[in-house]
């Protein structure tokens, strides 16, 4: 898996497609632990060493891909551009999984529209 993800360079992660394809092998390297295994300390400095990524794109992906092991819908929702890396990341912690089932975020539903009031993230009921 490792030499499949150190083929592209950082600008092809960029594109919606690929940077869903990278935050779910980012969750799985994180759930097997190759970063300890390829002798880096940590996901994030494997992510910005090996991989190229920077500091920012190392820790919004590690993120979402940690959200994504508990929410799967997110990695389809980022294929199909409904939601970017950063909402994804600023989104998952306020969801919970009995508060909106996976069906319910697809189809856009209140769960997955929250309101900002004063600059804080607020869901609508």
């Amino acid at each position: 898996m490792q030499t499949r993800i150190r083929r592209h360079s950082p600008r092809a992660w960029k594109r919606r497609g690929m940077t869903a394809q990278l935050v779910a092998h980012i969750a799985e390297l994180d759930t097997r632990d190759v970063h300890l295994r390829e002798g880096y300390d940590s996901l994030y400095v494997y992510c910005r060493d090996a991989l190229g990524l920077s500091e920012g794109e190392s820790y919004n992906r590690i993120e979402v891909a940690r959200a994504a092991r508990r929410f799967p819908i997110i990695l389809e929702m980022l294929v199909a551009g409904a939601v970017n890396l950063t909402a994804a990341r600023l989104l998952a912690p306020l969801a919970a999984p009995t508060e909106a089932p996976s069906s319910e975020l697809a189809r856009g539903g209140s769960a997955a529209r929250p309101r900002v009031v004063r600059g804080r993230a607020h869901r609508t009921h």
